[in-house]
């Protein structure tokens, strides 16, 4: 492939263009300040090489590959906005191959085309009926009604809550880390959406399930949905085995504009509860907001409904 989409928002869709001896990123959002970007190429054995600061051209970001050695690597994109100011990640672990004439292509994930099945079983289903049936609690409805009272449409509503639950919520490392190694969880108190609002520590079915009650009150039609994701408990990459387990996951999809729109809280929050304490371990993303199918697959298998 010598394309690569970031979003399905055409209005802020950021676009990865193979080409000879370069990787060119184009389409950067207008409403996006990106002063200059770095970018970290990791083979398949760990070695890492980053590129020196790299600067627009004509509003795009020209990635020379003249100095990376044939081979298949992970690419991981660090902006800034201003000059002095510290490298975030931008978009992370796109799959690339490079050819010994330096050409490049985008690598499909081996669950693309799973994930393609699942999300147009998901597209064919009546809305309504997947709606949640129950009220979801006044606490609830009173935030979500808050944070989207300015909001001029329902994408920007659904944007609103993404970032209040992703920047809110802290990810209880503790009890992952119990869940990890078979130890007794109470579940409920990091996966009830009321509960997780009320103590602001959750973990990945505490985010959707608090989404999920959040849009409904709304009016906007919601549902969790299981997957496997390539967290800290597998190296990373997809491989025969990971294919082929079990969910380990839960992501939230929110019925926006006659579409299905898929997002993870969980990846995109800054948040972690670890040992007693809260700390904020990177900034706010919006990288897995409404991400077309081709990212979410680099991390993501979709579990049939």
């Amino acid at each position: 492939m010598n394309e690569f989409n970031l979003t399905n928002n055409s209005n802020h869709n950021v676009r990865l263009v193979a080409e000879k001896d370069a990787i060119c990123i184009k389409h950067i959002p207008p409403d996006g300040l990106y002063d200059s970007i770095v970018v970290s190429f990791v083979d398949d054995i760990g070695h890492r090489l980053d590129s020196h600061p790299i600067n627009k051209t004509h509003d795009t970001f020209v990635i020379q590959l003249q100095n990376i050695h044939p081979g298949r690597y992970s690419m991981t994109c660090y902006k800034r906005s201003f000059a002095f100011e510290p490298y975030n990640p931008w978009f992370t672990k796109i799959p690339i191959v490079i050819s010994p004439d330096r050409s490049a292509s985008f690598e499909q994930s081996p669950v693309f085309e799973n994930n393609i099945k699942c999300f147009q079983q998901m597209a064919s289903q009546p809305y309504s009926l997947i709606a949640s049936q129950e009220k979801p609690a006044g606490k609830i409805s009173r935030i979500a009604k808050q944070i989207t009272l300015t909001s001029s449409t329902t994408y920007n509503a659904a944007l609103a809550i993404h970032d209040y639950i992703s920047r809110t919520i802290s990810y209880d490392m503790d009890a992952y880390n119990k869940m990890l190694n078979k130890e007794k969880v109470d579940y409920s108190k990091v996966s009830d959406a009321l509960l997780v609002l009320s103590s602001g520590i959750g973990v990945c079915s505490g985010y959707a399930n608090l989404a999920v009650d959040m849009f409904t009150s709304i009016g906007i039609p919601a549902k969790t949905i299981n997957c496997f994701a390539l967290g800290r408990s597998t190296e990373g990459r997809w491989s025969k085995e990971n294919i082929q387990s079990d969910h380990n996951h839960v992501i939230t999809a929110a019925y926006i504009d006659n579409r299905w729109v898929l997002m993870d809280m969980t990846w995109d929050s800054i948040k972690k509860y670890e040992k007693g304490h809260i700390t904020k371990h990177k900034p706010l993303s919006r990288e897995y907001f409404d991400p077309t199918l081709q990212l979410l697959s680099v991390t993501h298998k979709l579990f049939s409904l």
